[in-house]
């Protein structure tokens, strides 16, 4: 074997190495952003655009009667968490190198009074970001922490690949 493909050899093992590494970064990025949104909107009440604006009275009186409310809110908590079904609905994944979060749509949507609608989870996300409600984006902070932890993540995939 003459040493240009010796080195050929080592250079296509490291891009194989290399390729990985990034799809298993893309795919714990993924899982991690789904956490931030999670405890964001539902632990700290805050949309993309900072706190998230308070309920009107008619509402959280409607949601006092309700016994479809998530057990990760209360009646008075703006916190785009009702009925838990949408922001449960929201999945983290990877395709090659891109980290990507959805929400799993479904159009049997429960209700806070006990039926069912015909909104997608969607399109329920459509209307809160209409009404600037925006959650399922990364504000500029959470922006700056993510390209801090993919750094880092990537710098220990490089490190135990040397």
């Amino acid at each position: 074997m003459s040493a240009s493909s010796s080195i050929e050899a080592v250079k296509r093992k490291y891009q194989i190495k290399i390729r990985i590494a990034q799809r298993e970064t893309a795919k714990e990025m993924a899982r991690i952003i789904v956490e931030m949104i999670r405890i964001r909107t539902q632990g700290e009440g805050f949309g993309t655009n900072g706190k998230l604006d308070p309920l009107d009275e008619k509402y959280i009186e409607q949601r006092r009667k309700s016994k479809r409310l998530s057990s990760k809110t209360s009646p008075e908590k703006s916190n785009a968490t009702a009925t838990g079904q949408m922001i449960d609905a929201l999945k983290g994944s990877s395709s090659g190198n891109t980290a990507k979060v959805v929400i799993k749509d479904s159009s049997r949507r429960k209700e806070l009074n006990g039926g069912k609608s015909s909104l997608t989870n969607n399109e329920v996300r459509q209307f809160f970001e209409d009404n600037g409600r925006e959650f399922l984006k990364l504000s500029p902070d959470e922006k700056k922490e993510m390209v801090d932890v993919a750094t880092k993540l990537i710098k220990e995939r490089l490190r135990d690949l040397l």
